[in-house]
């Protein structure tokens, strides 16, 4: 349909004679792709991956660090604490916080503000993923509590 329209315009056709095929190109392009396609691309949801990564994982408060988007709280816990490396100094030594998810950017922060704490922590997984509201790509670490 699509090419029809572009031979169409390759052949001096008016380009108003092709805009209804353009058109009903769009109509169905456009729903399958922000219906299905785009949802199942988990590079562009991180808080879902985070959540599945928690599914099978005991249950404990989460700290994110250097990652604010609010439906990580939504996904995973309404408790979810979303700082910085200086604010989640202190939420590391309580124990009803049991993971911790790290921005690859605020990891030498914390390491410096927390010698020795992160290496009490059990990696659970370390992902990529993309912040598509600031079009940033991000380097995420997951940790649990041993």
């Amino acid at each position: 349909m699509i090419l029809r329209a572009a031979w169409k315009l390759r052949c001096n056709l008016p380009p108003l004679s092709v805009m209804p095929l353009f058109l009903l190109g769009s109509l169905l392009i456009f729903p399958l792709t922000f219906a299905d396609i785009l949802p199942r691309i988990d590079l562009a949801w991180p808080s879902r991956q985070v959540a599945r990564m928690l599914e099978d994982q005991p249950a404990g408060k989460l700290i994110s660090v250097g990652f604010g988007e609010p439906s990580l709280a939504f996904l995973n816990d309404t408790e979810t604490r979303m700082t910085n490396a200086r604010g989640a100094v202190p939420l590391l030594s309580d124990e009803s916080f049991r993971y911790l998810l790290l921005e690859g950017r605020q990891k030498q922060r914390l390491v410096a503000l927390a010698p020795g704490q992160l290496d009490k922590l059990q990696l659970l997984q370390a992902f990529e993923s993309y912040n598509y509201s600031k079009g940033k790509r991000l380097k995420l670490e997951l940790y649990a509590k041993p």
